[in-house]
């Protein structure tokens, strides 16, 4: 007996400065994913990452997280993606270093280059903020941006007892959501960072690629991860969206205003569960949100 209205972005560029774009043009909008807690799933072992994949559901069960395999620029090697919306980044340091030079154009020691395509002859010519060594933050930058991104904590859960989202809880396992939004790992033992190791933690997270449906592709192809496809969101401390950004928007675009119409956007593999929870009264569905927004 509820309706509610669905949004999407429709993107329009106007008053192009260097020309039309090639007709092969992909675009996309991103809605920038949650800092908390990525020094712990850095400390996730590769393992359980791994043990979690199920690319041709072999288990029949409809859904196959599927592993990307992404360049890592340390190791100079293929490794298992889990940062980034399509799980497009394997380190810390290198989702950090590439942000800074995608996202606002500083050039770093991973990334020393300049983001200016060869059309844009102002942004060529504009004066760099190059240290001696070529770039703009020097690797001592870096590393202290990545060392605080990497010690955010994630918040605690905020339910007074556990009472209080039992039922909640129990719908959200009925409705087969932690298939994808697997709960708990325990961290490895790690040289460095030895206060995030070997704890128990809650990102409700398979960091694996699953395909949402067309109604949620933008067509862009990411290492192995297709249009479609798209790395679980960890839910943890997504209850504070609204505290901490001002707006609950959630998914790869933001098109999703709260977490209902969030369930609802869910296609490809996840439609059995959309269907589901469609299917659950109010007082139901009303449960499984406060759960979310409190894990």
């Amino acid at each position: 007996g509820t309706t509610v209205e669905l949004r999407k972005p429709n993107i329009r560029l106007r008053e192009l400065n260097y020309g039309p774009l090639p007709e092969n043009i992909l675009m996309g909008i991103r809605n920038a994913p949650s800092l908390v807690g990525m020094g712990l799933i850095e400390a996730i072992g590769e393992k359980e990452i791994i043990k979690n994949s199920d690319e041709h559901d072999e288990d029949k069960d409809g859904i196959s997280g599927k592993l990307n395999y992404v360049w890592d620029r340390f190791e100079q090697t293929k490794k298992i993606g889990r940062f980034g919306l399509k799980a497009n980044r394997s380190d810390l340091t290198d989702t950090v270093a590439a942000a800074f030079v995608n996202d606002i154009g500083i050039s770093n020691p991973l990334y020393p280059f300049q983001p200016c395509s060869k059309n844009q002859i102002k942004c060529l010519k504009t004066p760099t903020g190059n240290d001696k060594d070529g770039f703009e933050l020097p690797k001592k930058l870096l590393d202290l941006t990545t060392s605080y991104i990497r010690n955010i904590g994630p918040p605690k859960a905020r339910f007074k007892k556990h009472s209080d989202i039992q039922e909640g809880r129990s719908l959200f396992y009925e409705l087969s959501c932690h298939k994808c939004h697997v709960p708990s790992y325990t961290t490895r033992s790690r040289e460095s960072s030895h206060h995030l190791a070997k704890q128990k933690i809650w990102p409700y997270s398979d960091f694996l690629l699953h395909d949402m449906g067309e109604a949620l592709s933008d067509g862009r192809p990411d290492f192995r991860a297709a249009g479609s496809e798209w790395r679980t969101p960890p839910l943890w401390g997504v209850g504070l969206n609204e505290q901490v950004n001002g707006n609950k928007h959630l998914l790869h675009d933001g098109r999703a205003r709260n977490i209902e119409e969030a369930i609802l956007w869910h296609g490809g593999e996840a439609l059995k569960s959309q269907k589901a929870f469609r299917q659950l009264d109010l007082v139901q569905r009303s449960k499984l949100i406060e759960f979310v927004e409190k894990i």
